[in-house]
């Protein structure tokens, strides 16, 4: 059975060695003083950016050709699984290197609209960018990344919407502005858009630039998405192919926003001297599963794209999978930070690039929003070829569900008992032992203290 102490402790002795090593090495072990060694960090967020409606990863629309040109210089990651498809926690979990179960966001609001803000004993990745001497600057599109959520902890300028969000291009102005500023200091920039979140409503110029076609309708029917879906929150019902070309259009726009981005970044002399990571927070439902928006444990939901422009390293593209948690360590082994040794100490996510840490576990939840009495709380852990469901409901009932997603990648059909046992004769026995963590109760979705980080 697998057990989350156990689990952690096993990763973290791994853990802390690769990451010592790596801190020390990159880019020569260099003095603070020496800034023209120190790579600039560029981290863009894509918010509710589904993997399998880019281009770079395949799609049939060209849907990011920026991101496809960046991706031919980069490392791709094929399957990065987030460890909840919500906004604030994932994030939260890029920047500590902790999965939500640790640094206890668990959603953007809980119940009652209080705000869900991670433990103040963490600290952030913008902190210890800071504290080596880095200028840091932070322009996030949507009100769950606000002051006040944890996630502008370490930034010396922080810019956000006034209203619940802004668009890509608003964002993106305050950023290249931002950069233009700079001189020789190395500088940590995080810049996030929110343009393919519903309601999906694209500009002008990018509006209507999709429809339905034969190659939707494959899309659709590969995957089993039904025709249409109840969106909770605003209480509409989604139709799934007028839902899918709006989104596919917002992701264009994005992807446009991100070109602008790239395009100031390259035209500054440090160029060759900055890494950039581009990382999606989560998914979307579009109808399949029978659901339209987010924060369920579906594939669709928490399999996000991430793309890393590591200066001198050879692009290729990585099967290994990964959480949003060890974006951090891969990020940290890009620069000789003086000040690592705290946050090497927090964090649970590992480099997945030193080959010698073994098969990695990936465990998911729902989002601790307000629920249905009628709706379970679902568990996920993907392990190899498998996926496993728990489902927890109200009354104390709990099932369990099997995919195998090497034959059904849209797990659209689960495992019965006797394909159960046919696939575990001949590929190894799945984890149906497991139970999720404890001492955190998914069926009283306790919220985190309502303090922000301090460090």
């Amino acid at each position: 059975m697998l057990e989350w102490p156990v689990l952690r402790a096993s990763l973290r002795a791994q853990r802390c060695a690769a990451l010592v090593v790596l801190a020390l090495t990159a880019f020569g072990c260099g003095s603070t003083n020496q800034d023209a060694t120190r790579p600039n960090l560029v981290l863009v967020t894509l918010d509710t950016t589904r993997t399998d409606h880019l281009s770079t990863y395949g799609y049939f629309r060209e849907t990011s050709p920026f991101l496809d040109e960046l991706a031919r210089e980069s490392l791709v990651f094929e399957r990065l699984i987030v460890p909840i498809a919500v906004t604030l926690p994932t994030h939260i979990s890029i920047f500590t290197g902790t999965h939500p179960l640790e640094h206890g966001v668990l959603a953007n609001t809980n119940q009652g609209g209080a705000r869900f803000v991670p433990s103040p004993m963490l600290r952030s990745f913008a902190t210890l960018s800071q504290q080596a001497g880095y200028a840091t600057g932070g322009f996030v599109s949507a009100v769950p990344l606000r002051s006040g959520s944890g996630a502008e902890t370490g930034f010396d300028v922080y810019s956000q919407p006034e209203a619940k969000s802004r668009p890509g291009n608003e964002t993106a102005d305050s950023a290249i502005a931002w950069l233009r500023t700079l001189g020789s200091q190395p500088f940590f920039l995080w810049v996030h858009f929110y343009d393919a979140h519903y309601p999906y409503q694209p500009p002008q110029g990018f509006a209507g630039r999709f429809s339905t076609d034969d190659a939707l309708e494959a899309y659709i029917a590969k995957r089993r998405i039904h025709d249409t879906a109840f969106r909770p929150g605003v209480n509409e019902i989604n139709v799934a192919r007028d839902i899918i070309n709006l989104y596919d259009a917002e992701i264009l726009f994005a992807d446009t926003q991100l070109g602008r981005i790239l395009d100031a970044l390259r035209a500054r002399k440090d160029w060759d001297n900055t890494a950039v990571v581009v990382a999606g927070d989560h998914g979307e439902g579009l109808c399949q599963h029978g659901l339209a928006a987010h924060g369920s444990t579906w594939n669709e939901q928490l399999h996000a794209p991430l793309v890393i422009r590591v200066p001198g390293q050879a692009p290729r593209r990585i099967d290994t999978p990964l959480s949003s948690m060890d974006v951090l360590p891969i990020l940290m082994s890009l620069a000789p930070f003086p000040q690592a040794e705290p946050l090497l100490a927090q964090a649970t996510g590992r480099n997945i690039l030193d080959k010698e840490l073994g098969v990695r576990v990936l465990l998911s939840r729902d989002t601790g929003r307000e629920r249905k009495e009628d709706v379970p709380f679902r568990w996920a852990l993907g392990f190899g070829r498998w996926k496993l469901f728990r489902l927890e409901y109200r009354d104390g009932r709990v099932t369990k569900e099997l995919y195998d997603l090497e034959s059904d990648p849209s797990a659209a059909q689960r495992c019965n008992a006797r394909r159960r046992r046919s696939l575990t004769r001949r590929n190894g026995s799945p984890p149906i032992c497991w139970r999720p963590p404890r001492p955190i109760s998914a069926s009283t979705m306790a919220s985190s203290p309502s303090r922000a980080p301090t460090g």
